[in-house]
């Protein structure tokens, strides 16, 4: 039995590590954040953190005052952010692109119609739809590409978390529970 009780408290203590080590990585100084924190007024507001202090994010955030929009710098409890964005990357748009171009393409094939059957090249309004959607799309595909935007991942925030705590006589474990 106190094999049994010794695994699993290593499994919780080895996830809570991993979890921690998580946040941190992610929530490195310089990261960029959209933070929701309703009992502040911000609703995925855009910032940069400063700072992992505790269980406090220190960030510097867009705060909307006096109808002007200003960079504040904020200490926001982890327990009062409801959602927390951070930025893992950026991705480009070559998907979107191509069905754009593709679109644009074929919308430009069909309405220059049916070639004369007695010209050397006659092509059907379909072949031209086809022809210049897949050249357009082509196109579109590069443009996309170079077109880049944040890749945004939700950083979990647990409703039960785990956590070595310092005692007198020892280290204990605890556990958060939040609502």
């Amino acid at each position: 039995m106190r094999y049994i009780i010794l695994v699993v408290s290593l499994f919780i203590l080895a996830s809570a590590t991993s979890a921690a080590a998580q946040d941190v990585l992610w929530l490195k100084p310089g990261a960029k954040v959209r933070l929701t924190v309703p009992t502040l007024g911000l609703n995925e507001r855009g910032g940069w953190v400063q700072e992992l202090n505790g269980d406090t994010l220190v960030a510097h955030v867009g705060v909307m005052h006096e109808g002007r929009l200003r960079l504040e710098m904020l200490h926001v409890p982890m327990s009062s952010i409801t959602k927390l964005d951070v930025v893992t990357g950026r991705k480009g748009h070559w998907l979107e692109g191509a069905g754009i171009g593709f679109l644009i393409g074929a919308a430009i094939g069909l309405a220059s119609g049916d070639d004369p059957s007695n010209q050397w090249f006659a092509y059907s309004a379909g072949e031209k739809a086809l022809a210049g959607g897949l050249g357009f799309g082509l196109i579109g595909a590069g443009v996309g590409a170079l077109i880049k935007s944040d890749k945004w991942s939700e950083v979990p925030l647990d409703r039960i978390r785990p956590r070595l705590v310092a005692q007198q006589d020892g280290v204990g474990l605890g556990v958060s529970l939040r609502f």
